[in-house]
């Protein structure tokens, strides 16, 4: 340690700025947040649809389905139309949802020209993204004060003598362990979900 870093020590005053960490720390953060908010924006949207809580419900009436592709690419394309709850018939395309036979009826929700599958495989899908979400916000929240430091150490000094930014910092911290939880237990309903559909 210099002697003038000694004398801050022994003064009690902050250490010196750190611009450049404070940026790549700050931008961390940016990427982290815009992410989660991204995220989370795009999974509530699809959480919505696939709960049925907007949108067209409606059922998907499979004409034929064919494969496509070879090796790990192939998948089962399926060829129908979507006849909605109030007895429209709308043409949507295909759908690659699995395999199914000709004659079945998928539960389905329609919006702006695209379809989502309903049920609770779906919701616990989308609930997985958001819960991560949730938790990479948590963690860009948690991160910011870092950066803070490093940008700005005397103020950073006092915001975390502040009472409200402790009981805060643990707020945030809280919330992001309970969306991890979240995640994790969609994950396992969507695994049972999916296999239950599968052997159904």
């Amino acid at each position: 340690m210099s002697a003038p870093q000694r004398h801050r020590s022994h003064i009690g005053e902050p250490p010196p700025r750190d611009l450049g960490l404070a940026s790549v720390v700050l931008l961390l953060v940016l990427l982290l947040g815009g992410g989660a908010v991204a995220g989370g924006c795009w999974g509530g949207g699809n959480l919505a649809y696939a709960a049925r809580l907007t949108g067209t419900p409606g059922l998907y009436l499979v004409d034929h389905c064919e494969p496509h592709g070879t090796g790990r690419q192939r998948h089962i394309v399926c060829h129908g139309v979507f006849q909605a709850d109030d007895g429209r018939r709308l043409s949507v395309g295909s759908i690659s949802t699995g395999e199914h036979w000709a004659g079945d009826r998928l539960p389905m929700q329609y919006h702006g020209g695209r379809l989502n599958q309903v049920g609770v495989a779906p919701i616990a899908g989308w609930m997985i993204l958001l819960g991560f979400a949730v938790a990479a916000l948590s963690g860009a929240l948690q991160l910011l004060p870092v950066g803070v430091e490093l940008a700005a150490p005397a103020a950073s000094r006092r915001l975390r003598q502040a009472g409200w930014a402790a009981r805060g910092r643990k707020v945030v911290a809280s919330v992001g362990t309970g969306a991890i939880g979240v995640a994790l237990a969609a994950g396992v309903v969507f695994l049972v979900a999916s296999l239950a559909t599968k052997w159904s």
